[in-house]
């Protein structure tokens, strides 16, 4: 029987060079890049192939390499899986949390033990991560992200309400009545396993649309779902373009909820769609996103000059920057900047990216034509800013791949919109201002992006530090303090950001499992009045 024990985290592995974990992940990795695999639709447990358009997908960092050809669905194939969904929702409803859990935690269970490596190398091909980066996400991070909201769903259980003599007070906590419709981004299986996974947890029924980049991994989850025992059409996956999928589930009434990952114009979007269709609905659907970021980092003159350097570095321009809660700015005192503008800068320059075979490069690609180009265009507009001087980086080349060099700017104007637009790419902006203006710079922080996910102080003064986590209360759903902004752990950093950055519902947590509720209060009294007066009347 599943307990509340609380898990332990799972360790990732290091792959030192020469061992048996680097010949395994190599191996499977060569195994996935030389196939082309086929990807649509999962309906009730069965994979069909749809009848719309069919999209090859190249590997990010071999363009000229196809690794998948993702089939789009028809309306009446979209259709087909939410009344399938809504089928199985009857069932799946009633079953006990133990029973959900115990099967959660089997899917756990078989990623660990059995298709750890399929999985890491999945991500790594499909997404361009290096082999760390696809271990701390499609492993180590996948795991235990269903490990501790299966106990989280233990412990709302357990949140009841006191007794009183006469009086018992029970809470039933119930599904949504409907299905929740789950969008999910191209960057971390991980949260495309909680997205996909945490409302069925709670009892409901899933329509799951991952990136069309992500189908990959996408396909392999649900076949361990599958293979855990989950039963079939609790969790349907349907791919496609967001707004022909969404033209679909978004006019029909079952609409309960929307668990979201990507852009904050796309969020949006959805919200007004929601709006526009209240009258539709037979409940207010829930709408939980977790949208853009643009990550900070401020130093205080006390700060530690090396482990500031490594968490701009890594924060930076991990995962080619491609991450919300990334850094993409930082906010340097005078002094401290002349101590590591020359260190910090060599660090950039010499960062290595390309094949993602080498486990000796730091970076892979960006995800697809349309970031490189993007990209590309606000590196051009960079360089041609007066504003703006390039310390290292700069440049983007396609031959091979989609390849975007880690790129380290600076401003003198810290209301430069280098500050402000978020740009999901390996590019990182400093501002350098006088030491006794750190008190100042607090305020530019906090009002220069609409954005409020992540945010690091370095500083050795616990007073200071406690003065920026007052001003900057609002600013980051995150805050670090003498840590990098990413790099979020399950169960023990919850994890989502408020204003431009979503609704704050923290993944990860026992809160962000509550929004997948609708509590009911059962009352049993032993005792009740038997007078229609009140004793006031007497």
């Amino acid at each position: 029987m599943p307990t509340s024990t609380y898990p332990t985290n799972t360790v990732p592995r290091l792959f030192l060079p020469q061992t048996a974990d680097v010949t395994e992940i190599s191996q499977k990795i060569a195994e996935l890049s030389n196939q082309v695999h086929d990807l649509s639709l999962v309906i009730g447990g069965k994979k069909i192939t749809g009848s719309g358009k069919k999209i090859s997908v190249s590997l990010p960092h071999r363009k000229a390499e196809q690794y998948a050809t993702v089939t789009l669905p028809s309306v009446d194939e979209i259709k087909n899986a939410l009344d399938n969904a809504l089928e199985a929702r009857e069932k799946w409803s009633q079953t006990s949390v133990s029973q959900r859990v115990a099967i959660f935690n089997k899917v756990a269970d078989l990623i660990e033990n059995k298709y750890k490596n399929l999985l890491v190398a999945a991500t790594m091909i499909g997404q361009s991560k290096t082999v760390f980066q696809g271990e701390i996400d499609a492993a180590a991070g996948l795991i235990d992200s269903i490990r501790f909201n299966s106990k989280f769903a233990l412990d709302i259980e357990k949140m009841q309400p006191p007794d009183s003599e006469v009086t018992n007070i029970a809470l039933d906590y119930r599904p949504l009545e409907g299905f929740v419709y789950a969008i999910t981004p191209f960057n971390f299986t991980t949260t495309s396993a909680i997205l996909s996974t945490a409302p069925a947890l709670m009892g409901n029924v899933v329509i799951w649309k991952p990136s069309i980049t992500a189908m990959l991994p996408s396909h392999i989850l649900m076949d361990i779902y599958k293979e855990a025992g989950l039963p079939d059409g609790v969790i349907n996956l349907v791919p496609g373009y967001g707004p022909e999928v969404s033209k679909v589930l978004l006019t029909n009434e079952y609409l309960a909820g929307i668990y979201f990952t990507g852009s904050t114009k796309v969020f949006r979007q959805l919200w007004q769609q929601v709006g526009n269709n209240l009258d539709t609905y037979r409940n207010f659907p829930r709408l939980v996103g977790e949208t853009g970021g643009k990550g900070f980092v401020i130093a205080h003159p006390t700060a530690d000059r090396d482990r500031l350097i490594s968490a701009i570095v890594r924060s930076g321009f991990e995962y080619q920057g491609q991450k919300c809660s990334a850094c993409s700015r930082a906010y340097i005192p005078q002094s401290v900047w002349d101590e590591i503008k020359d260190k910090l800068v060599a660090e950039v320059r010499d960062l290595k990216f390309g094949q993602i075979e080498d486990f000796k490069n730091f970076m892979g690609a960006v995800i697809d034509e349309a970031s490189f180009n993007r990209l590309s265009t606000v590196l051009k507009n960079l360089s041609a800013d007066p504003e703006i001087e390039i310390l290292a980086g700069g440049k983007s080349d396609s031959s091979t791949g989609y390849f975007v060099e880690p790129t380290l700017v600076i401003s003198k104007n810290p209301k430069n919109k280098v500050f402000s637009d978020e740009y999901f790419g390996p590019i990182l902006a400093i501002h350098v201002f006088p030491d006794n203006q750190f008190e100042a710079i607090l305020e530019t922080i906090d009002q220069v992006s609409a954005y409020a996910l992540t945010g690091s102080i370095f500083c050795e003064d616990s007073a200071v530090v406690t003065e920026v986590l007052e001003k900057l209360r609002n600013s980051a759903g995150s805050m670090n303090v003498n840590d990098k902004p990413t790099g979020a752990v399950m169960g023990k950093h919850p994890f989502g950001g408020s204003r431009a950055s979503g609704t704050n519902d923290k993944a990860g947590s026992l809160q962000g499992l509550l929004r997948w509720t609708s509590p009911r209060v059962v009352r049993t009294v032993t005792t009740s009045a038997t007078d229609v007066k009140h004793p006031h009347q007497l």
